[in-house]
């Protein structure tokens, strides 16, 4: 049994810090781990997809994106739950299907981190289309306008790729500053004399798998 006012003040504390474990609000509520998961469970908390599932938020805490998805400090949370049920989601829910790449960017993980149990996951197949394999929705109706979507996406795609010797230039340029935006990418390549714009930058990049990066100040989780 947990004190009333104790709880209220660890629920407080827990509020302000917006992320916590186990552990701490074990120490917060001078109880055991099993009484904190039960607590944990009253207050439907939702339990961190990444970092061994090991941190804890209140419903009102995290501000979800479009995908459903909220991060705070490195730790990843889902409105769907679990990281199974929010690949789940994410591929059911995207209008052309989703490549490992393109998981691994929208939930913030590595691939290698979760590719090889996302092929088990029922409710999603998987199929390589165009060398790289992609998730879809296993309802058939919904795989056809998933697939339908992807070809035709990719056919615009394409037509809208600089030609091969632009194309060469922009990814030598890309080579030569990593760490660029695609906007001085494009500055570059044009006083070169060639007439790239930004929006071609970005379409070859993503066409070959490139993302491109910008420099960012390490977080340190809470």
């Amino acid at each position: 049994m947990v004190n009333s006012q104790l709880e209220k003040s660890a629920l407080h504390l827990f509020r302000r810090n917006r992320v916590m474990r186990v552990t701490d609000i074990a120490k917060l509520l001078s109880c055991s781990i099993a009484t904190v998961r039960k607590r944990l469970r009253v207050w439907h908390s939702y339990t961190s997809y990444n970092r061994n599932s090991s941190y804890y938020t209140l419903p009102d805490v995290p501000r979800f994106d479009s995908d459903g998805l909220w991060k705070y400090k490195g730790v990843c949370f889902s409105r769907a739950g679990n990281l199974t049920r929010t690949i789940l989601h994410l591929v059911q829910s995207s209008a052309l299907g989703l490549d490992s790449q393109q998981l691994g960017q929208r939930l913030g993980l590595m691939p290698r981190s979760f590719i090889s149990y996302a092929r088990r996951i029922p409710g999603m197949i998987r199929e390589k289309v165009q060398g790289r394999w992609v998730f879809f929705h296993a309802d058939h109706r919904r795989y056809l306008q998933q697939k339908h979507a992807r070809e035709e996406e990719s056919r615009r795609t394409v037509e809208n790729l600089p030609a091969d010797v632009e194309a060469i230039q922009i990814l030598v340029d890309w080579i030569k500053h990593p760490g660029s935006s695609l906007e001085e990418c494009a500055r570059r390549v044009q006083r070169g004399g060639t007439p790239v714009s930004v929006e071609m930058i970005r379409t070859l990049l993503a066409h070959h798998g490139i993302e491109k990066k910008t420099p960012a100040s390490p977080s340190r989780a809470p």
